[in-house]
């Protein structure tokens, strides 16, 4: 077989090429692409960030970047954590896995316990954090006194407010709005698992109203998040119960 600028394949399967082989059509359209792709995940969100502002300066909404507002803290690698030292014996720590976050908060029955050694304590939660996951479909959650002093791992990360101006439930309300989303998935990189930096997080541009509209809208997203709460739990114990009622019905001929 023989191509522009490659000798005949040899009998030890080796390709030769020489340096002066002029830049293919196939080849040119694969790097084309990829300048492409590279321009679109670094412009298309600066574009989209000024937009944003000047649609909510329109509408007399103030607005800030999500680093100015929070300090962002990655979580931390898991295998990292599982180095335990010679010199220790580790101690047993709550990790919040991908199954723990989903868009209906945090699931604590899906909270795994591991027995790790090196812990970073800034990837420990804490009682008003916010946690964004970096992966589709980027899901958030506030953490509550429940969800405190759990381990947050690479694939997700933490909000910390930097100033008294903002509310984190606030924070987790909007970026679970379907326009934030949308945002994050557009400054988003990789082919087969999107995944979000920690500048283009930063970066986000995100609305900021008054404080007593922040405290309104937090109040709502903790009833909320609490009926919630509640619905799951209900349903588990209608599952653990259908799940009895049959198997007593089916395998020890009891009436239900």
């Amino acid at each position: 077989r023989t191509c522009a600028g490659v000798s005949r394949r040899q009998p030890w399967g080796r390709i030769p090429r020489r340096r002066d082989v002029k830049e293919t059509a196939t080849d040119k359209v694969e790097r084309l692409s990829l300048d492409n792709q590279r321009c679109t995940s670094y412009y298309v969100p600066k574009i989209r960030n000024i937009e944003r502002v000047r649609m909510l300066e329109s509408k007399n909404i103030d607005s800030a970047r999500l680093g100015d507002l929070c300090d962002i803290v990655v979580g931390m690698p898991l295998s990292r954590a599982r180095r335990i030292p010679e010199s220790s014996s580790g101690e047993t720590v709550g990790v919040i896995t991908q199954k723990t976050l989903t868009a209906d908060g945090i699931d604590l029955e899906e909270v795994s316990y591991e027995v790790l050694g090196q812990v970073r304590k800034a990837c420990i939660t804490s009682s008003g954090d916010v946690i964004v996951k970096l992966t589709t479909p980027y899901d958030c959650a506030y953490i509550n006194s429940d969800c405190a002093g759990l381990l947050v791992v690479s694939a997700a990360a933490i909000l910390r407010p930097r100033t008294r101006s903002v509310n984190m439930r606030w924070i987790a309300a909007v970026l679970g709005t379907p326009q934030l989303k949308g945002e994050l998935r557009l400054a988003s990189i990789g082919a087969s698992i999107q995944m979000i930096k920690k500048s283009g997080l930063a970066n986000l541009v995100i609305p900021v109203p008054s404080v007593e509209k922040q405290e309104h809208v937090a109040s709502v997203h903790e009833r909320v998040e609490s009926f919630k709460s509640s619905c799951r739990r209900s349903m588990r114990l209608a599952d653990t119960f259908l799940a009895a009622s049959v198997s007593a019905a089916a395998f020890h001929n009891e009436d239900i």
